[in-house]
């Protein structure tokens, strides 16, 4: 029941909403890749397989798109649901995109390096702790 209330709760782009289709109070990107993943680790035994076919597409772009403001816990569903997907070379060049940008995020010197910066709109809240850990967390999927 779970998979059908996700599934309900994305639009007919294949974005998924917080609560209810188009419902996005801090934008669609994190929400559709963490439905992604969800979807493929329920081995689409009870998905529509055109959802997906909707969603990876977002979550690529999520992930090639620079413009977007860092954000590790979006980082950490997208490269997930990419490496979950098993997908084809566009899919490939998205996380070499995503990876590019967390390695350049990572403190170099100093008594914080090898960490990274709690920069994004989570990190006043999980701290550097935070940050790092989903930094590596999305990393190990390279």
């Amino acid at each position: 029941r779970g998979l059908a209330w996700l599934q309900a709760s994305a639009n007919p782009d294949g974005l998924l909403g917080y609560r209810r289709p188009n419902e996005f109070p801090y934008g669609p990107n994190t929400l559709t890749a963490a439905g992604a993943v969800c979807l493929l680790r329920g081995g689409g035994r009870h998905s529509d397989p055109r959802l997906l076919n909707l969603m990876l597409p977002l979550v690529r772009r999520a992930a090639n798109d620079a413009a977007l403001a860092p954000d590790f816990y979006r980082s950490f569903f997208v490269a997930e649901a990419l490496a979950l997907a098993r997908e084809d070379a566009a899919s490939r060049y998205a996380l070499d995109a995503l990876k590019a940008r967390l390695l350049a995020s990572q403190v170099r010197a100093g008594a914080a390096a090898g960490s990274w910066p709690p920069e994004d709109a989570w990190g006043a809240i999980g701290g550097p702790v935070y940050a790092t850990a989903l930094a590596s967390l999305s990393l190990r999927r390279f």
